[in-house]
């Protein structure tokens, strides 16, 4: 079990045995992922304290429910569609205990639900969030990199992921405020051959 492993990875820093070190580690549950202080949240009812680790692509949580029972729950990032993190006030008013929390808008089984976690690590929370979606967008644009093939006569073209396709993987971009250009602010329109 855990005890077990512990004491071969000890055995391995007294020998000084890295490589066999750094193997048997890569096989610790959490291993790469980042940490975060347990807090409270809502998630699968109000009044359960999630410990938070971060990393692979989820945000891994052992809640505590009001009843003490444990509920581990693995929050992937491909289902997560936007997140907001919110600035509630001060305790002691000088702003030195900070009560921040992340709202996270999750797909579970077919169903969008916000899950809140009530913790100071709320912009560490979010900062983890977007770098793993940056990974996950620069992935998906290397692989697409790397399918473009020339088709040969004869046979169907190589199916790849397109820009288009990001999109629905879950993550929904802010909206953007757009308008419709006036006949003014056409300016290539204006523009004579003469002009050139």
């Amino acid at each position: 079990g855990h005890r077990g492993r512990g004491l071969l990875l000890a055995s391995y820093v007294i020998s000084c045995s890295l490589p066999q070190f750094l193997e048997l580690i890569q096989e610790v549950r959490h291993y790469g992922y980042m940490q975060l202080d347990s807090c409270p949240c809502d998630y699968p009812e109000v009044g359960c304290t999630a410990a938070l680790h971060v990393g692979n692509n989820e945000i891994s949580c052992c809640i505590t429910l009001p009843s003490n029972q444990i509920k581990e729950v693995n929050f992937k990032i491909n289902r997560v569609r936007c997140w907001q993190v919110t600035f509630l006030g001060s305790l002691s008013g000088q702003g030195l205990d900070q009560v921040l929390e992340l709202r996270l808008e999750y797909n579970n089984s077919d169903t969008w639900r916000w899950i809140v976690f009530n913790t100071k690590q709320a912009f560490l929370l979010s900062s983890c969030l977007k770098k793993m979606i940056m990974e996950q967008l620069t992935t998906t644009q290397s692989n697409q990199e790397m399918q473009i093939e020339l088709p040969e006569p004869g046979k169907a073209k190589k199916q790849s992921i397109n820009a288009s396709q990001i999109f629905h993987s879950g993550f929904t971009p802010r909206k953007k405020l757009w308008s419709s250009p006036k006949e003014d602010d056409c300016v290539f329109e204006k523009i004579r051959e003469e002009d050139l």
